[in-house]
This record gives structure tokens, sequence and C-alpha cells, in this order.
């Protein structure tokens, strides 16, 4: 199980696109710290929930956090040993995550921190997370769901051109992964299209 290291470039979309709506400098630390661990830094996985766990935060950031902690916790499956610790820690993330999706309001469009609303955010996370798990967890059609939800949402075109470009490339690489090689083509030219601008 192998998260992609697409956290790198949200998280870096996140602090360099700085304004007055960004994230508390806590919630980036842990975003940060969430980087490392998706890259295969199993030692940063434990200090990056603890980082969460730890955020006080008021209700705008919360199905986010839910939404982070879920993708960690899939992680933890990952570094596991045993099959049936992978399984354990595959299925809570998947629930943190799958509750955090269910808690999304149409509010949430309206909150918009670094250019990026809540929903996208929380759903780009969720989406990725699913394309990381193998075939049998039956979540692939659901992460393209949510790309197909985010990029039709009016505030993509509004979002940073390199959080659109990501949500192309990751969504060209989900088809590609379901053997849709027309899609992903198709998908990878959007986000390449979006780098020349």
């Amino acid at each position: 199980m192998k998260l992609q290291t697409f956290f790198l470039c949200l998280v870096l979309i996140i602090i360099g696109n700085a304004n007055a709506n960004s994230f508390p400098p806590a919630l980036i630390e842990a975003n940060t710290l969430f980087d490392l661990a998706s890259q295969g830094d199993a030692a940063s996985v434990e200090p990056a929930l603890n980082a969460y766990k730890n955020l006080s935060l008021d209700q705008t950031l919360q199905v986010f956090v839910r939404c982070r902690m879920g993708s960690l916790v899939s992680m933890q499956a990952r570094d596991a040993w045993t099959p049936w610790n992978k399984m354990r820690y595959a299925e809570q993330g998947l629930d943190l995550i799958d509750q955090a999706l269910e808690l999304l309001t149409n509010a949430d469009q309206q909150k918009i921190f670094d250019d990026i609303t809540i929903t996208q955010h929380t759903q780009l996370t969720a989406a990725i997370t699913f394309t990381s798990l193998p075939k049998f967890f039956k979540r692939w059609s659901q992460a393209e769901y949510l790309f197909k939800s985010i990029v039709s949402n009016k505030q993509f075109e509004k979002s940073p051109l390199a959080f659109q470009q990501l949500v192309w490339t990751q969504r060209a690489n989900l088809a590609l992964q379901r053997g849709q090689n027309e899609q992903s083509k198709q998908w990878q030219y959007n986000a390449e299209r979006i780098a020349r601008k």
C-alpha cells in the first residue's frame, strides 16, 4: 500500500499561497508531518496523527482534519507487518475518511483556505487515499467520483493552477490504474495544458 507523493505538492501549494485565509500555523506544521509520512517515512505517521489530534480548531477545519487523520491511519496499514493489522488499520482509516465525507455540507464550499475550499481539500485527500489502496478494497470508483466532483465544482476554476494540475494528474493516474488508457491520456493532457499557463 503506497500513498503517492502528491501530498508534497499539496503542502507546497498551501504554504506557498498564503493569504488572509491561510491555514493556522499549527495545521501547516501538521500538514508538513503528513507529507513526510505520505512519502514513506513511517516514523512521521504517529507524530502527524498526534499533531492533528492536538489541534485546537473550530468546526471550520474539523472535517478536513478528520480526513487527514483517516489517511494517516491508512498509512499505518502500509507500514504494518501482519496482514490482520494491515486490514485493521486500512478499515479504521477508511471509516474516518467516510465520516469526514459524510460531514461535508454546502457551507464547506464557502470556507476557503489558500484559495481552495474545505470541500476540495477534503475530497482530494480522500480521492488520493482511495486510489492508493489495492483494488480489492473497491474504492477506485469512489475516488473517480470524488475527482469528478472536484473538477465539476464551480470553485475549481478559481483554485490555484498548481492545485488544478495536481487534480488532473492524479485523476489520470487513477484512470491508468483502472486500465482506461485513452481517458488517462486526456486527463494528463489537461494537466499539461494547465502547466503551460
